[in-house]
Formats: C-alpha cells, structure tokens, sequence
C-alpha cells in the first residue's frame, strides 16, 4: 500500500511540474505577444509620421513653388521699368534660397521612401519573429502533450497490470462471501426450522 501511495505522490509531482512548465510557458508567450503589440504601435506611429513627412514635404512643395511663381510675376511686372542692382541681388538670393529648399526637398523625400524601406523591414522583422514563437509555442505544446500522454499510458498499463494481479484475489473473494452468506442463510432457515 505505501508503494502504490508513493507513485502516486509521484505522479502528482509530475503532473505539478508538467502544470508548471506549462504555465511558464504561457507566460513567455504572454510576454513576446506584448512585445509584439509594442512593435506594433511603433510602426503604426512611424507611419503616422511618414505621412505628416509627406503631407509636410508636399505643402513645403507648393509653397515654393507659388513663391517662384510670385517672383516670376514681379520680374514680369518690372522688366518694362528700370531695375535697381539691388532688386536683382535680393531676387536672386532668394533663388537661391528657393533652389537651396527644393534641394532640401528632395533630401526629404529620400529619407521618407528610406524610412518606407526601413519600416517594410521592420514589419518583415515582426512578422518573422511572430511565426517563430507561433512555432515554439506549437511545438513546445505538442511535445508536452506527447509527454503526458506517454506517461498517462504508463500509469494505465501499470493500474491495469495491478488490477489484473488482483482480479483472482476478488473471485476468490466474492466465492467465500457466496458461500458466508449462503451458509448464513442455512443457519438461519434451521433456526427457524424451514431446512
């Protein structure tokens, strides 16, 4: 009997560890899920930036070239009139400036299909990564699985091996008590004088 209740302590040591590991385990997949809504929510802000970069750089855009086009004007207007040295040293300052913006413009616009490529890699990144601990987890669940169920059949062959060493203990068990009552039921039937 202390061997039966000793693999039975056994077996629920077992099961807690299995209970354990797998508990840990949900709470590693816990974790890289947070992790990953974090990745998440960064690239979504990335993008949200991205496209105020865009909206930003197209309006950026358009102002210049409304400037150009009002310094165009005012060329036109005074090419007819006489024109200082000044007037023509500030337009072109400003020219330059303008050029110096459209060239800064385009800088922007590189680093924004940089920062796309950037943000394309990182989402390949996540996406990779999230397969990766899909799998884990799958594989880590399908191996415990096996493992249980490996030892639930050992346990089940090792209960049945027992009950079949202590089925001909029960048939000869339940033989004598046949044959108690029965005998019972012949000291009872002379006593009341039937047999």
């Amino acid at each position: 009997m202390d061997n039966f209740m000793d693999k039975l302590a056994q077996k629920w040591n077992a099961s807690e560890l299995i209970k354990a590991n797998s508990a840990a385990e949900a709470m590693e997949l816990k974790r890289l899920q947070e992790q990953v809504a974090e990745y998440e929510t960064i690239l979504q802000e990335m993008r949200k930036l991205n496209l105020k970069n865009s909206e930003l750089t197209d309006q950026s855009r358009e102002l210049v070239n409304s400037g150009i086009d009002n310094i165009k004007e005012l060329l036109q207007e005074n090419e007819g009139k006489q024109k200082t040295i000044y007037i023509e040293e500030k337009l072109s300052e400003i020219e330059e400036q303008l050029q110096q913006i459209q060239v800064n413009l385009a800088k922007a616009e590189e680093e924004n299909k940089q920062s796309d490529d950037i943000m394309n890699k990182i989402e390949d990144f996540v996406h990779k990564e999230n397969v990766k601990v899909y799998r884990n987890v799958q594989a880590v669940v399908v191996d415990n699985l096996k493992a249980q169920t490996e030892e639930l059949q050992m346990e089940n062959g090792k209960i049945t091996s027992n009950i079949n060493g202590i089925k001909p203990f029960l048939i000869v068990t339940l033989i004598l008590l046949i044959g108690n009552v029965g005998i019972g039921l012949i000291q009872l039937l002379a006593i009341f004088g039937i047999f």
